[in-house]
């Protein structure tokens, strides 16, 4: 027979995760703003935190749209589009 496993309600879950990042960087903040750590340990903590929320949001992005369309735009600027009319001129004055 199998166990009954316990599951935590969705609220609880997500009220636990809050708590717990809301504890996180209460202590990180008291950590790297009151002197305890040096300049150097404190600047790399920052863009590593930086990075990692950089990170976590494409992933999410990600995970919500798929693959993101980031190759798109450059077709559609005005260098590219310029650029024929550029080679153009070029080639009738060079011959």
């Amino acid at each position: 027979m199998a166990k009954k496993r316990f599951v935590l309600p969705t609220w609880a879950a997500y009220l636990i995760n809050a708590v717990l990042f809301a504890a996180f960087i209460l202590v990180g903040n008291g950590i790297l703003s009151s002197g305890v750590l040096p300049s150097f340990i404190t600047k790399v903590a920052m863009l590593i935190g930086i990075q990692v929320i950089a990170a976590v949001s494409l992933n999410v992005s990600t995970g919500y749209l798929g693959q993101l369309p980031l190759g798109l735009p450059h077709r559609h600027s005005d260098r590219h589009r310029c650029g024929g009319a550029f080679r153009r001129a070029y080639r009738r004055a060079g011959s």
